[in-house]
């Protein structure tokens, strides 16, 4: 609900819509952020330019787009990032602070389990998921995408 608490103090949602947000998401059993979208309210776009500004962070338009640290995405593996729906995209200078960039970086749990994997303060920057899963496939070894699926 923290995406919707977000919405709403800055109302981009009424209270009556956040409401209805609230019911969908009990009936649907969907996350607050596909709630957004699947009820047309708002699209990965505005939800993304929405986070950064009221953040104050970095909006990331085309991040399938740039160039991704080898070494970054070496330290945070395929599964964690797929799991939080975030992508490393590179390491500061004095190797002390690592740039991802997140679909909901309002989720302080998932930017500390980055930072306690890493070792690294995290700086959160926000885009699309589009952009992210896509830049994920771009980046990772098809192997690490595939070990998801293993039930081993």
């Amino acid at each position: 609900m923290e995406l919707l608490d977000f919405f709403r103090e800055r109302n981009y949602l009424s209270e009556v819509t956040y409401g209805h947000v609230v019911e969908y998401i009990g009936q649907w059993k969907c996350s607050s952020y596909d709630a957004l979208l699947d009820t047309n309210l708002f699209t990965q776009s505005d939800i993304a330019d929405y986070l950064a500004a009221g953040l104050k962070i970095t909006r990331i338009e085309k991040l399938s787009t740039m160039e991704i640290s080898q070494s970054a995405l070496a330290q945070l593996p395929y599964s964690i990032a797929y799991e939080l729906t975030c992508v490393p995209i590179k390491t500061s200078a004095d190797k002390s602070s690592m740039e991802v960039v997140f679909l909901n970086p309002l989720n302080s749990d998932d930017i500390n389990k980055v930072s306690r994997f890493t070792k690294l303060k995290i700086e959160p920057l926000v885009a699309e998921r589009y952009e992210i899963l896509k830049t994920m496939r771009r980046h990772y070894p098809t192997t690490d995408q595939l070990s998801i699926y293993d039930e081993s």
